[in-house]
C-alpha cells in the first residue's frame, strides 16, 4: 500500500494570556510542542501580552503574536490598553468599589 506524505497543518492556539503560569498554558506549551515534531506550522496567539518572554518553555519553532502588548515600556502601551473594569476604575479614583457600584445621585 502507498503511503501519502501528511499535509503541513497550520495550528493556532489562541490564549488570554501565554505570559502567565497556569495549567491551560502548560498544556499548550507542551501541545504546541508535540505539534511541531510532524512539520506542521504552530502559532500562539496571545490575547494580552504581558511581559517580555513567557515564563514557561515553549518549542522554538512555535511563532507568538500579541494582540494587546501590556508592557509599559512599549510605544503601544497607552493606546492598547483595554478600558478598566467598574471597581478598578473605582479603585484608581480612591473609592470603595461597592460604593462605585451603589451610589445614589443627591438632588
Amino acid at each position: 500500500m502507498r503511503q501519502h506524505p501528511a499535509a503541513e497543518l497550520k495550528i493556532a492556539f489562541l490564549l488570554d494570556n501565554a505570559y502567565g503560569i497556569g495549567g491551560t498554558i502548560r498544556a499548550t506549551a507542551t501541545l504546541s510542542g508535540a505539534m511541531t515534531a510532524p512539520g506542521h506550522r504552530v502559532e500562539v496567539v496571545s490575547l494580552r501580552r504581558t511581559r517580555d518572554t513567557t515564563e514557561l518553555p515553549f518549542a522554538p519553532e512555535v511563532t507568538f503574536t500579541s494582540l494587546i502588548d501590556l508592557r509599559p515600556d512599549t510605544p503601544a502601551y497607552g493606546r492598547l490598553r483595554p478600558p478598566l473594569p467598574p471597581a478598578q476604575r473605582a479603585v484608581r479614583r480612591g473609592e470603595r468599589p461597592c460604593r462605585a457600584r451603589h451610589r445614589h445621585s443627591s438632588g
